[in-house]
């Protein structure tokens, strides 16, 4: 089964043209992980603790994107979620480990997506 992917969340947008300074093959590092992603969805980490924000059929997930000279420690993450009533997986940021002070994206920016996301979609 091959899920839909739907590139087109503006933030996910703008993280990426914000890495594309830093990482000049990025656009095709990405197409090479969504074709990946595109068969199997949940191949990325689970991010638990969201799911109140989320509704039923929906699940987030985080993957570490290999990149041409940086492999996958010292390249972005990508953060997206999977929704399986519409099969489709949507991208929603684009961010390297540094941004944060923490290994994970904080609580609230995590709703702070999310609920730009909800707004999006509706």
């Amino acid at each position: 089964m091959s899920v839909r992917i739907d590139a087109s969340f503006p933030p996910f947008l703008k993280s990426l043209k914000r890495l594309r300074k830093k990482f000049r093959t990025i656009d095709s590092d990405m197409a090479l992980l969504f074709k990946v992603l595109a068969v199997e969805p949940s191949k990325g980490d689970l991010v638990t603790g969201m799911q109140s924000l989320l509704g039923d059929d929906q699940t987030l997930f985080k993957v570490r994107v290999k990149t041409v000279g940086h492999g996958k420690s010292g390249g972005p993450r990508l953060l997206y979620l999977v929704s399986v009533d519409e099969n489709a997986l949507f991208p929603l940021l684009l961010y390297l480990h540094q941004d944060y002070s923490t290994p994970d994206i904080p609580d609230g920016k995590l709703h702070e997506i999310i609920g730009d996301f909800r707004i999006y979609i509706s």
